[in-house]
């Protein structure tokens, strides 16, 4: 069970911000409330189809309502991410469908997580909470899946669990958004029991955590919806507005520099919702499908935080026959110890969902 049905509006908090007026609380709370009843539905396919209608709708408010669009693409991603924790539920843990093909599934669905948490200022604390908890959930549901097709590994697994729970717990404690709501019975009850037998397993070497074990744990703790989405109105998207390198010359007039030296590119981009605490990087896309990071230094950003004037170094170390493409593209880098780096690209307008990015034309000749 992913969302809790919800019996009326009054376990919604409205929003108390003299800006935002009654009606555009109501549109944004009956919103989340039809997410919450979606619930009530028979079939998980008459479920998942509510949760996309609710998506359209969401996306609609979003591109013609740009107060409200943090706030409904925040309402979307909710959509997309209770659908995917009960379809992969469904797969994986219940014999729905071939478990081998799931570990990719799983780990989009993870960076999906990873977005949400990223790419939104003024998240409430008990969406904050359900985010972590259904990232938790993910990151469990991928290393169940490689403990059920790689059981030999099971050395390694157990300490990626743990890993997994201690990032978790420390989100818990510490959160980036400075304040997360208090865990749920739900994920407390699930890090404890499946540290019991990792526990156990450490002292005496009896008691191993299980597939079925796990499998079982997972199938009873799955995150549900918070009841009330308090504020829901201050949600804003974290968005960029690159105003150099100029789209239309950098298209026009190709970058030309010596192979094997770094070419050095001016990037200024106004910076929208962001805190001190998110950590701005530019990533370089190149036409050979590899790419590279760079973080500015601090001083490359306003004191105030809201624009970056920076050098973001290109490179090749082999002469290209053409000019080709190059991408530069505004990320926010989502990180812990035991996942891999997700890079979170920040949006290019308050209600848009494309990546703040430019497109260059690079040369890189031999030196001659």
């Amino acid at each position: 069970v992913l969302e809790k049905s919800s019996a009326s509006l009054t376990s919604l908090v409205p929003l108390s911000s003299k800006e935002q007026p009654a009606t555009t609380s109501d549109i944004l709370l009956n919103t989340y409330e039809r997410l919450q009843e979606v619930i009530r539905e028979p079939t998980l396919a008459d479920r998942n189809a509510l949760r996309r209608c609710i998506v359209e709708d969401a996306n609609a408010i979003s591109a013609f309502n740009e107060p409200l669009a943090g706030a409904s693409r925040f309402i979307a991603s909710l959509c997309e991410i209770t659908s995917a924790l009960e379809s992969l539920t469904q797969v994986v843990l219940r014999g729905g469908g071939d478990i081998s093909d799931a570990a990719n599934t799983v780990h989009q669905e993870l960076v999906r997580v990873r977005c949400a948490e990223y790419q939104f200022a003024g998240i409430p604390p008990q969406m904050a909470s359900f985010l972590v908890e259904a990232g938790l959930f993910l990151s469990l549901l991928e290393l169940f899946v490689e403990m059920s097709i790689s059981p030999e590994r099971y050395a390694q697994i157990v300490l990626r669990i743990r890993g997994v729970v201690t990032d978790a717990q420390k989100y818990v404690a510490i959160s980036r958004w400075g304040m997360v709501g208090a865990p749920c019975d739900q994920a407390l009850s699930l890090i404890s029991a499946i540290l019991e037998p990792l526990d156990c397993e450490q002292a005496d070497g009896k008691k191993i955590l299980s597939v079925g074990t796990f499998g079982h744990l997972l199938a009873t703790h799955a995150p549900f919806l918070p009841d009330s989405f308090p504020d829901v109105g201050n949600i804003r998207s974290k968005w960029a507005q690159i105003s150099e390198p100029n789209r239309d010359v950098a298209v026009e007039k190709p970058l030309r520099f010596v192979a094997g030296l770094p070419c050095a590119v001016r990037l200024v981009a106004s910076l929208n919702y962001l805190d001190e605490n998110d950590l701005r990087n530019l990533r370089v896309d190149y036409p050979n499908n590899s790419r590279d990071y760079f973080r500015p230094r601090p001083t490359d950003i306003s004191k105030e935080g809201d624009r970056i004037s920076s050098l973001v170094l290109i490179s090749s170390s082999e002469a290209w026959s053409d000019a080709a493409d190059v991408t530069l593209t505004l990320v926010l880098l989502a990180s812990s110890s035991s996942q891999k780096i997700v890079a979170v690209p920040l949006l290019d307008s308050p209600s848009g969902a494309q990546p703040s990015s430019v497109r260059l034309r690079a040369h890189p000749m031999t030196r001659t």
